[in-house]
């Protein structure tokens, strides 16, 4: 009836081919231990109630045969964020498929889960698994920690409705989370792999017609640490990065990853005080690295959402447009080159190698209890210095503009997650206040960057029609402008002094 928590990271294979070539890799031979590779076929049957009891609590069962002998299973509701799974399990050995409820008996602490289960019928299946398992158990350099590596292959069934399974795990059996993170990213590096958040669970609920809907949260608790503040974003920019390849001509696939590492990157600069400068700096840098190879494709999809309004304000059928097309061109270009990039899993590794750096170098007890005083001081000052600089910025300035745009938007990340903490209603106004700042800031920029790219697309272009209509575009956005720098003086001081009425009740609460 043993009872554990699993601690595993769960990863797409992207190609797979990879099924052939990390069993022969020479830098996986060096780490694993002798004699414990295997390959073994697993059926798996999912059961719950009538009533789907289990589903409802929380609870995953299975059954399955493993080498022979017959496993069950019960995993309870556990974390999962950007592929790393944390949860109970119990395991009881059983003679055979054929079980009923007695089995949760078995399961040291399930006695709530076996009153709720009491007098309700016989357990049904849900759907079945049945798949290759390739494992080996590995030893990491330099570390004393033991990993179980697995890749399987096969597919996932219910009714008449299949799913293809092709995925790698890594179990944490001894040492920490930073051992089991530092492993994935030099995985991701050496061969391509996305995070896979879905467990095979949760997909053939889908498949069963049972999709998991996760309750939306009114209020998130503060990070208890600096480690889980880092971590928190670093999962949120996985998942990104996931949705993104499953949509990837989508606008706001990009634009949604791109902000999730921006927000990753203001958390860092948020803690950077709590770090090694060098290692800090170096980390920012990668991050940063990331964006810029956004940054163009992000350009172009803002033109493309101005052109289509001006478009129809100019009159120009935007649908058969030359512009519209020559936009789509250069863009398709850029996001081609970045798709070869992170299919190969390099933004996954960079990733996993940062949580893996900021678990193991999270700080020590003593600085851990003054994390909350700290997260205060610090978000009082990036308000100060936000607002001091709103006050005396030269709006002729387009490069102080942006400087302000940029420390505004890193404040206001902070401030949304602080806001989702405490749900004060002079947060929440705050950061409706700073939203509107940096709309405004937003559009300056926008509008001074899409001047800029309008008129190199201009150059050299002998198609009059497109010449045309770039030119609409260059006075459209230049009217946008003009509009946001006339806002940018009202939006500014109610910036302001909403911040000094804020930083006043805190002084004064």
């Amino acid at each position: 009836m043993g009872r554990k928590t699993e601690i595993e990271l769960k990863l797409q294979i992207m190609d797979k081919a990879m099924w052939e070539t990390l069993p022969k890799s020479a830098w996986l031979k060096g780490l694993i231990v002798a004699e414990s590779a295997k390959v073994e076929t697993m059926e798996a049957t999912y059961y719950d109630t009538p009533s789907r009891t289990l589903w409802k609590t929380g609870y995953a069962f299975r059954v399955r045969q493993e080498g022979g002998s017959w496993m069950a299973t019960l995993k309870g509701a556990g974390q999962s964020e950007g592929g790393l799974h944390q949860r109970r399990e119990w395991n009881v050995p059983i003679l055979g498929p054929e079980l009923d409820q007695e089995v949760f008996r078995q399961m040291e602490g399930t006695d709530k889960l076996v009153k709720s289960l009491k007098g309700q019928p016989g357990l049904e299946p849900l759907f079945k698994t049945v798949f290759t398992r390739w494992s080996v158990l590995v030893h990491l350099q330099n570390s004393p920690g033991l990993l179980e590596l697995v890749m399987d292959k096969g597919v996932i069934s219910a009714e008449d409705k299949n799913e293809d399974i092709y995925e790698v795990e890594i179990e944490l059996k001894e040492g920490t989370a930073q051992d089991l993170l530092a492993f994935g990213a030099e995985l991701s590096r050496r061969f391509p792999l996305l995070p896979e958040e879905k467990s095979k669970y949760y997909r053939g609920l889908c498949l069963a017609g049972l999709p998991v809907v996760s309750k939306a949260k009114s209020t998130a608790p503060w990070p208890s640490t600096v480690g889980t503040f880092l971590a928190e974003a670093i999962g949120t920019v996985l998942t990104a990065q996931t949705t993104y390849f499953a949509k990837q001509d989508a606008v706001e696939g990009i634009h949604d990853l791109r902000v999730a590492i921006r927000k990753l990157r203001s958390r860092l600069s948020f803690a950077a005080p709590l770090y090694p400068d060098e290692e800090g700096q170096h980390w920012k840098d990668v991050l940063r690295s990331w964006n810029s190879r956004m940054a163009g494709i992000r350009e172009l999809d803002v033109l493309q959402e101005e052109w289509a309004i001006a478009a129809e304000h100019c009159g120009v059928d935007n649908s058969n447009s030359l512009l519209t097309a020559y936009l789509k061109t250069r863009r398709d270009k850029l996001a081609g080159t970045l798709d070869k990039v992170m299919a190969k899993g390099k933004l996954t590794a960079d990733l996993l190698a940062f949580w893996a750096w900021s678990s193991a170098t999270e700080t020590a007890d003593e600085r851990e209890s003054d994390w909350q005083k700290y997260s205060s001081k610090r978000l009082e000052q990036w308000l100060k210095d936000v607002r001091q600089k709103a006050k005396q910025v030269d709006r002729t300035d387009a490069s102080a503009l942006h400087r302000l745009r940029i420390r505004g938007k890193k404040a206001r990340y902070i401030l949304e997650r602080h806001a989702q903490h405490d749900n004060d209603r002079k947060t929440v106004r705050l950061t409706a206040k700073l939203q509107q700042f940096q709309d405004c800031l937003g559009d300056i920029h926008d509008t001074d960057q899409g001047l800029s790219l309008l008129h190199k697309l201009k150059r050299g272009k002998q198609d009059l029609e497109l010449v045309r209509e770039i030119a609409y575009l260059v006075g459209w956005q230049a009217r946008r402008g003009y509009d946001a720098m006339q806002r940018f003086g009202i939006q500014s001081e109610e910036f302001r002094s909403t911040v000094k009425w804020w930083l006043d009740g805190r002084i004064n609460g």
